[in-house]
């Protein structure tokens, strides 16, 4: 099918597998093909209500009963609120008498082996996922294999499996172009495997990964994995501090998926941490809480992690430890839970902190220590940086910052690095001259509220402030004090917020604003409104 034309395609098969006179004997190809064109595309709701009237045609058989809970599964596990559903629905299916050789049950069956949604933990996921590595063992090169490398590859990695490099060798190298199908599944092979490589931090394998994979769904014109693999790559510029543009492109993404649960809660993780990092503390909570982080049976886990990590890092930024050791309980119960420790990059150092400022320090060494054991038989990086990180906290000294710092910094973590640069000049005696450099490096990313708390450590410390170049002569354009008070001022800051940000007083706050606001010849309301 060429670009352009799927949702014109899937509105027709919408339109012909509901048409009353439709012959019985045309149903199951038709029913193939929408959710074959449903499964490439972003409109999830419209296939699953045609779907699930046509359960009750009495003309259908079994097997394609079993095939159309499979395809409605599927559909529902990208959908929010609809994860417990999709396990009925796959439940369903494995009752029905499907053909020995039923390529879509098999999809259904890998559903259940990832670890990703729902209630299942790492040992039920394992049971599944070796009947899938059975079948591929058994299948020839062709798409159905290619169909079910995509959906496994991924979380074998993450939970550790032997095998894995050996399991990504059966991947085609190239495949028939006009088997769109065919095509359309090896681009979900190397997005899916472009993501598992983001979280385990093999950064360059997967943007090589995402690389072929968008390309390969363009060529399929398959939107929907397209979009995956640029929401993966999203995460990734946030990772590697290129944060021009992020925003806005985490919301492009978001509005042109609305009922995708994995592209929407990834843009919104992606969007909590830059909020976090300028120091918009609501919107941060807003954003990590519409990941679902607080109903993770209805979330991705991964990002429901993550989430809770960045609430957590939110909640000590505010001074709220009774609150952020609550949401550390939650988020490790949840790991232990899912039994997947690849993804605790994002919560263990966090919920470390947590622990250590509510005066938990053996639940904090009990955590770093349960990590470590379990990243034994990972191949990790970036995790295994974030124990450096949650060892850091527990024995803070600046080698062990500099020494997580530097870990963090090889994997070309910027902004994480810095975060631990930062606690490593804070060691006495402090390097203020080490904060003066990190207060420019936080500014180079845009975080201006990590840049600001720099300069103030450093005052503190009894260092002069250097004077930033430029300093004076602006005339009516805004200085850089003056763009990071408008950045705040259209966040929806009040003064005491800015000032506590900046860590500057109120008065040079209100002096900031009024010269601001002249400038840029507005209200702090219109301002407000016109970033809104």
């Amino acid at each position: 099918m060429a670009a352009g034309q799927q949702d014109v395609a899937i509105d027709q098969l919408r339109a012909l597998v509901a048409a009353p006179g439709l012959p019985a004997a045309e149903l199951p190809r038709l029913i193939t093909a929408l959710g074959r064109c449903a499964l490439s595309d972003t409109r999830h709701d419209a296939v699953i209500a045609v779907l699930d009237r046509l359960r009750t045609d009495p003309r259908l058989t079994e097997q394609t009963r079993a095939e159309i809970d499979v395809t409605v599964a599927l559909l529902m596990a990208r959908t929010p609120g609809d994860l417990a559903n999709s396990a009925e629905a796959i439940t369903a299916a494995m009752k029905r008498p499907p053909a020995a050789d039923d390529d879509r049950r098999l999809r259904g069956i890998a559903l259940l082996a990832m670890p990703y949604f729902g209630t299942q933990t790492i040992d039920e996921c394992r049971r599944w996922q070796d009947v899938i590595c059975q079948r591929i063992g058994r299948l020839p090169p062709g798409a159905t294999r290619t169909t079910l490398l995509a959906s496994i590859l991924q979380s074998r990695h993450e939970i550790g499996a032997p095998g894995v490099d050996e399991m990504i060798r059966l991947l085609p190298s190239e495949v028939d172009p006009a088997d769109h199908n065919h095509v359309q599944q090896l681009a979900r092979a190397h997005c899916n495997l472009g993501d598992t490589y983001a979280w385990t931090g093999h950064y360059e394998r997967a943007r090589e990964f995402l690389r072929s994979g968008v390309a390969h769904a363009v060529r399929a014109a398959a939107p929907y994995v397209r979009d995956i693999g640029d929401a993966t790559a999203v995460r990734l510029d946030w990772l590697a501090g290129d944060w021009a543009g992020l925003d806005r492109r985490a919301d492009a993404l978001g509005e042109a998926n609305p009922h995708s649960l994995p592209i929407v809660s990834e843009m919104r993780l992606v969007q909590g941490w830059l909020a976090l990092a300028h120091a918009d503390w609501s919107r941060a909570e807003r954003c990590f809480l519409a990941t679902r982080m607080s109903d993770p049976d209805s979330a991705v886990a991964p990002v429901a992690i993550a989430a809770t990590g960045g609430m957590i890092s939110l909640r000590l930024d505010r001074g709220d430890i009774a609150s952020a050791s609550a949401l550390a309980d939650s988020g490790v119960a949840l790991l232990r839970h899912k039994g997947v420790w690849s993804w605790a990059g994002d919560l263990v150092p966090q919920a470390v902190q947590a622990y250590l400022a509510a005066g938990r320090p053996d639940d904090a060494r009990a955590l770093a220590d349960e990590f470590d054991a379990a990243l034994t038989t990972l191949d990790a990086p970036y995790p295994a940086a974030a124990l450096a990180a949650a060892r850091a906290y527990l024995v803070p000294d600046r080698s062990t910052f500099d020494s997580a710092a530097g870990r963090h910094r090889a994997l070309g973590l910027p902004y994480h690095a810095a975060r631990l640069a930062e606690h490593a000049a804070c060691q006495p005696p402090v390097d203020t001259d080490a904060l003066h450099r990190l207060a420019q490096e936080y500014e180079r990313m845009g975080a201006a509220m990590a840049a600001a708390r720099c300069r103030h450590l450093a005052r503190t410390a009894g260092a002069a402030i250097p004077s930033r170049r430029g300093r004076r002569g602006y005339g009516n354009r805004l200085s850089p004090r003056e763009a990071e008070i408008a950045h705040l001022l259209a966040r929806g800051h009040t003064n005491r917020e800015i000032a506590e940000t900046l860590f500057i007083s109120r008065s040079t706050v209100e002096q900031h604003v009024a010269n601001t606001l002249r400038k840029l010849g507005t209200s702090r309301r219109d301002l407000l409104n016109s970033a809104s």
